[in-house]
Order: structure tokens, then C-alpha cells, then sequence
């Protein structure tokens, strides 16, 4: 959920193992390694509070409307993301709320690719 909007559903061990939409993927990325230290999970907190200063201030004056609620955010960010994007199956039982599309890869891709 981002926003207060789902962005992506199924089985819980395919979304969270194999994330489709860029927020799930970012928020898999940042989760902390079991081998992680103390302090080095503190000095990543502090970097990601700075960070969100900044996107808070970037948010605020993005108008988002009926678009992508992640599209301040998102590294794919396209023209198109300014429309409600599609809900589209990626996988059985796995949805993502995103314009992008996967192949069978699992590669991220583009609709124009």
C-alpha cells in the first residue's frame, strides 16, 4: 500500500520474494540484511529521515491528481503515469497497480518496449 491506495496483491511470499511494482521493489530494497549492525541500521535510518525531508518538500508541490500516486518517486516514472494506471495480473493471483509490464524475466520493462 502506498498512499492509502494498494499497489500490488497476491500470495504474500510472491510479493514479497518477487516484488512487480517500483514502491514494493524499493521497499524490499531498503529492508535491512539479517547481518546488519546496529549502528549501520541507525546511520540508514538517518540517511532515509534526511532523505524523506526532501521528497516531503518535492511531494507537497507535485500535483498528482487521478495519476500514479507513485510518480513523484518512482525511477520509471513515464508521460503516460500521469493517468490511472491499470491493474495488471503479473503472475498468478499477483496484481500490480502500475503502467509497467513484466516479462517472463522478471525484468521491468517499459509499454513502449
Amino acid at each position: 500500500m502506498y498512499r492509502g491506495e494498494i499497489v500490488e496483491r497476491g500470495p504474500s511470499d510472491e510479493v514479497i520474494l518477487a516484488p512487480r511494482h517500483p514502491y514494493t521493489q524499493t521497499l524490499a530494497a531498503a529492508a535491512p540484511s539479517s547481518a546488519a549492525g546496529r549502528e549501520r541500521a541507525r546511520a540508514a535510518r538517518a540517511e532515509r529521515l534526511a532523505a524523506r525531508a526532501g521528497r516531503d518538500a518535492e511531494r507537497r508541490e507535485a500535483v498528482v491528481g487521478d495519476g500514479c500516486r507513485f510518480r513523484p518517486r518512482c525511477p520509471y516514472a513515464m508521460d503516460v503515469c500521469t493517468r490511472r494506471p491499470p491493474e495488471t495480473e503479473v503472475g498468478p493471483g499477483h496484481r500490480s497497480l502500475c503502467w509497467l509490464r513484466t516479462d517472463t524475466n522478471d525484468s521491468v520493462v517499459g509499454p513502449s518496449a
